[in-house]
């Protein structure tokens, strides 16, 4: 008796890297999703202090971040304001499907 078994990944999942377009107060990130959910974004500016995995953790994320829903696959621009002017940041991302499974934290760093 063989036993087959597939790994089905039901949140949204970024296709490549992001494009981030910086203004004086603000980034554009443009990404290109595929799947359906919620994406979650967060700019952390380098001039933080104490930064720590907790800072992007799925949970942090979805509490401080920019929001949009995802209800087709395709490119979105996800508007990050309120920035520092002249400052660099570091942008993290995480997706859930609308039933809140969503991407490891592990999977959040490499949307870097």
């Amino acid at each position: 008796m063989d036993i087959a078994y597939d790994f089905y990944i039901f949140y949204p999942q970024l296709m490549g890297r992001a494009m981030a377009t910086p203004g004086r107060t603000f980034i554009n990130l443009n990404v290109s999703l595929q799947g359906t959910g919620r994406l979650y974004c967060r700019a952390i500016g380098h001039f933080e202090t104490n930064v720590d995995s907790t800072w992007y953790s799925p949970n942090v994320l979805k509490s401080v971040g920019v929001s949009l829903s995802i209800l087709s696959s395709g490119n979105y621009t996800v508007h990050l304001p309120d920035l520092s002017p002249s400052s660099t940041y570091d942008v993290y991302c995480y997706s859930e499907d609308f039933n809140g499974v969503g991407m490891s934290t592990d999977a959040v760093v490499a949307t870097k």
